[in-house]
């Protein structure tokens, strides 16, 4: 404890450690490309994804999937839209890649709770 003590009341070592933490946090900050705003970007496509596959795939196991109903079908109907809306977004604005790595997947599930949430690389669940 003595030893961090020293190292932040130290004001050399203080600037140098605000100077390198405000550069991660300045290089780090990316444009939104939805909002037009800027914020911290923690993950990248590549690192985020994989988080979204494992629970959906966890979560679909224990519950079944409704399929071949009218309210699913719509679900897939909506749900395409929405990705060629998006894909159209991004085109719009120039950069009609930024959608490439998504697998989009809509799936009912049997389920008393009524709700609908979504990971990363488009997949969503009602």
């Amino acid at each position: 404890m003595g030893l961090v003590f020293y190292l932040y009341s130290n004001p050399i070592i203080m600037k140098k450690h605000l100077f390198f933490f405000l550069f991660i946090l300045i290089s780090s900050c990316k444009v939104n490309q939805l909002t037009g705003k800027k914020n911290i970007k923690c993950f990248f496509k590549q690192t985020a994804f994989p988080y979204g596959i494992f629970p959906i795939r966890k979560f679909l196991k224990e519950h079944p999937v409704v399929a071949n109903s009218n309210e699913s079908n719509e679900i897939k109907w909506i749900g395409a839209r929405i990705a060629n809306a998006a894909q159209t977004y991004f085109e719009f604005k120039g950069t009609p890649n930024h959608l490439a790595d998504y697998q989009w997947e809509y799936n009912l599930v049997k389920n008393a709770q009524r709700n609908a949430w979504c990971m990363p690389g488009g997949k969503i669940i009602f």
